[in-house]
């Protein structure tokens, strides 16, 4: 009876939650804020017998550290690729075609990165997220700019550039996409951009050299940063493991990782999709494709699927291996609601069978160019809204937005409440 009358009262304040939903989406929060969290959740609370201590050793020494050094390889292969790509550039006279073993260690170090972006606890997410946007600076006021690439690749050439010292509009994975990506060899700067101005007219396979210089500068920062990562967490390091893990602590850091599996909300829902797609504020025209993340390797299918794969990962509690430790779930069926993880991880799973199906090089592009051109915005918030509502749609980006919504949802309302956390600062504002 006790355990009826429990569930009947979560059921009355979830419900209660979701009658403050509605299906628009608005995002003004840059993902540089991401690390910030609220402090009003009662951490007292948290002196149940449910082992707290366990679940943090999880996911700091099965999910959080294993995708920091796997990272690490990731980007020493990469930096292999790149200064052999380098040395064979430097041999010739004539233009090289794209070096595919460049182009596939990035996309494999890239991979680790989109799993790692649900790990924002601790070092990676202190200063308002300084490592993170060295590391990867999408969609923060400090993003990677093709023209400042530009630049930091002519003034390399004249005198090798400090990295550590530049701003992250030349660092970065993001920076290291144009510089192996863009097509046209071309510079982004306009005519009034003195550095730049004579660019264009060097040779094809001098312009391919230079770009491929200053990779080996990026390569060399971000692995730099990487390090920092790995180091603040090991025990020969700032050991960050040893204070996460302390169970005096678990309040705090079992919050820290509740925020950042918002990630799937906030920087995937709202900034990855929504915006290019016109269900944000954020983006007034039918559609934006400038807001479009990778534009130049236009792999989005493939990065969101990563997300997805992480945000399951996190949320269960999962290793890479597939190995299943204490997680989210876990407290959620402690608590006695096992049905809640069923059915997200449904909704999960569909969102993933969709990304998958979406992966396809320049589909979000194509997709997002028609909707501006047709004027069709209110089709794909239709379109979504009919998703997030449980009916069958063709795999579309619009579509896979509102697999998401569905997600979010039940995040916003089960999640938040049988954990018993708040929803992260840069979320509480969002009348989703």
């Amino acid at each position: 009876m006790f355990q009826l009358i429990k569930k009947t009262l979560m059921l009355v304040v979830v419900a209660a939650l979701a009658a403050c939903d509605n299906s628009s989406i608005d995002n003004d929060e840059p993902v540089g804020s991401a690390g910030s969290s609220s402090s009003d959740s009662d951490f007292s609370l948290i002196k149940k017998p449910f082992d707290y201590q366990s679940l943090l050793v999880n996911y700091a020494d099965n999910l959080i550290l294993p995708t920091y050094q796997a990272f690490e390889l990731a980007l020493t292969q990469l930096d292999l690729d790149i200064n052999a790509q380098c040395d064979a550039l430097d041999a010739q006279s004539t233009a090289a075609e794209p070096d595919n073993n460049v182009r596939q260690a990035l996309t494999e170090a890239v991979a680790l990165w989109q799993q790692a972006e649900l790990m924002w606890v601790g070092p990676v997410a202190d200063n308002n997220n300084s490592l993170r946007n060295r590391i990867y600076s999408f969609a923060t006021t400090a993003q990677a700019d093709p023209c400042a690439i530009d630049i930091a690749t002519v003034e390399h050439n004249q005198e090798a550039v400090a990295l550590t010292t530049r701003a992250n509009t030349v660092r970065g994975l993001d920076a290291l996409e144009y510089l192996i990506y863009e097509p046209t060899l071309n510079t982004a700067c306009s005519s009034a951009i003195s550095q730049a101005a004579s660019w264009n007219a060097l040779s094809q396979i001098a312009r391919q050299q230079q770009r491929c210089h200053l990779s080996q500068a990026v390569m060399q920062d971000l692995l730099a940063s990487s390090r920092a990562l790995n180091t603040a967490w090991s025990n020969d390091g700032a050991n960050y493991r040893s204070l996460f893990i302390n169970p005096n602590n678990a309040g705090p850091h079992l919050k820290a990782l509740s925020d950042a599996i918002f990630y799937l909300e906030k920087e995937v829902k709202d900034t990855k999709l929504g915006t290019p797609l016109a269900q944000t504020a954020l983006c007034v025209l039918d559609a934006c494709p400038k807001a479009i993340e990778a534009p130049y390797a236009q792999n989005n299918g493939a990065l969101i699927t990563q997300n997805l794969k992480a945000f399951k990962a996190m949320f269960n509690g999962s290793a890479a291996d597939g190995t299943n430790g204490i997680g989210f779930d876990d407290i959620i069926a402690y608590e006695g609601f096992a049905e809640i993880n069923v059915a997200l991880n449904a909704k999960i799973d569909a969102a993933i069978t969709m990304a998958e199906q979406l992966n396809k090089p320049g589909l979000l592009v194509e997709q997002v160019n028609k909707q501006l051109n047709n004027k069709t915005q209110s089709q794909c918030k239709l379109e979504s809204m009919n998703t997030a509502n449980g009916e069958s749609t063709p795999a579309s980006y619009c579509a896979l937005h509102g697999l998401i919504q569905a997600i979010n949802l039940q995040m916003r309302t089960d999640f938040v409440t049988i954990v018993n956390v708040d929803l992260p600062v840069r979320a509480q504002s969002d009348n989703d």
